[in-house]
């Protein structure tokens, strides 16, 4: 992971230090969640009495003799808050957007380290810059999480910093051209993407289904999706067919193969897919966007149009009971021995605002501006984004209360509300 300059002259080194990481040489396989875990990888796992709670660290060496693993800890901020206490910890300010549950979950880097079992691993965390385009694309999905601050323990000190490199993950010791976790998210993005495509069809056909192929999806990212949706899984077998010539014969060979199927229909199943593919799942518009990007441009363009309610949309209702001969629903077709994944997608084309309404809220297409938590109530902001007598924060002193800003400047807390609040 590269480290990058967090102030003028304060620098962490990336190859010494608490940040240091080792090439992505040694690595385990982890039998009961079925990940395979090298240094750099992010992970979720428990820590003490209370199970329930996920914690996440980077793993920075692996002990594959005593199948243990010392991992860099990322706090949320409840567990920011147990750590510091309330000595030090003030209510009404808050250090990043997020302090609660919502996706994706802001989390803290620390120099704090911890040795973790291998039997206390739960799986695979997706952790991102603040700032990183893709985190738009991952809303909703599961175990995705984003940080924008830096918290050294021994001066209690807060920098708004990156303090990684988002994926692929190894790409700074260049030993290897991709890793596992990047891998997943790369396939799970390839999948909401295609599915994405296919259900915006303005096609007009009666049955209101589409049929993506996609090949080359590994074992690995079928079984992520198959743990995140934790739904019953049907065995059977199919029919496969390869054609090629050889010589001055065209052949044509035909074989059976063991495939593996969910369907997604129910109310119930659309909290799981959402956990997958994002909290837009089944969700279609029929209206061109158009997008054009200079043949000389070398930037990433986007263009966008609002969803009305007067809107035509497309649209995969899980629903208890079907309203078509052929109940709508996503049914995704696995073939192990070909990596080949096969989506069906059936639909229903809705207009009307009384109609359409009740699926865009269930998707968060409306009223998607962020709210405070009511239960922080009054809370300043001391984000990466928050100006104070004119300039970015560069760092916070916990224990001193102080904000060290971008200019130079150096401003007490109350100061610093006393800024925001003039606004």
């Amino acid at each position: 992971y590269r480290c990058i300059t967090v102030t003028r002259r304060e620098e962490f080194d990336i190859m010494r230090g608490p940040l240091a990481t080792s090439p992505p040489v040694v690595s385990l396989y982890l039998e009961d969640c079925q990940i395979q875990v090298t240094t750099n990888t992010f992970v979720r796992f428990s820590m003490g009495e209370d199970v329930a709670v996920d914690n996440i660290g980077l793993v920075s060496a692996v002990n594959v003799q005593q199948q243990t693993f010392t991992v860099r800890r990322f706090f949320s901020w409840a567990q920011f808050e147990q750590l510091l206490g309330g000595e030090y910890l003030r209510n009404d300010i808050s250090f990043w957007p997020r302090r609660s549950q919502n996706s994706p979950m802001y989390i803290c880097d620390s120099d704090l380290t911890a040795e973790v079992a291998a039997v206390d691993v739960r799986g695979l965390a997706f952790v991102f810059y603040e700032k990183d385009l893709v985190l738009k694309q991952l809303v909703g999905m599961a175990h995705v999480y984003c940080t924008s601050s830096y918290f050294d323990s021994r001066p209690k000190m807060l920098f708004h910093c990156q303090t990684f490199s988002s994926f692929p993950s190894t790409s700074y010791h260049k030993v290897l051209s991709t890793c596992y976790p990047s891998m997943i998210l790369q396939q799970l993005l390839l999948i909401k993407n295609k599915m994405q495509v296919a259900l915006n069809t303005r096609a007009l056909n009666a049955r209101n289904t589409v049929l993506i192929n996609i090949d080359y999806i590994s074992k690995s990212t079928w079984i992520y999706i198959q743990g995140v949706l934790d739904l019953q899984v049907s065995h059977f077998s199919g029919i496969e067919k390869t054609s090629y010539i050889l010589g001055d014969e065209s052949i044509v060979e035909k074989f059976r193969s063991a495939q593996e199927s969910i369907f997604l229909s129910l109310p119930a199943d659309l909290v799981s897919a959402k956990r997958v593919f994002g909290e837009s799942v089944g969700l279609g518009v029929r209206a061109f966007v158009p997008c054009r990007i200079g043949k000389k441009s070398s930037r990433r363009v986007s263009s966008s149009r609002q969803i009305l309610k007067t809107d035509t949309i497309n649209i995969v209702p899980f629903e208890e009971h079907s309203q078509e001969m052929v109940k709508r629903g996503i049914v995704l077709r696995y073939t192990p021995e070909l990596n080949h994944l096969k989506i069906i997608i059936r639909f229903r084309r809705i207009s009307g605002e009384e109609r359409i309404l009740p699926f865009l809220r269930t998707r968060g297409a409306i009223n998607m501006e962020e709210e405070e938590d009511e239960e922080d109530g009054d809370v300043w902001p001391m984000h990466s984004s928050t100006e104070i007598n004119s300039s970015l924060i560069s760092k916070i002193d916990i224990a001193a209360q102080t904000v060290s800003l971008r200019n130079g400047e150096c401003v007490t807390f109350d100061h610093a509300i006393a800024d925001i609040n003039s606004r």
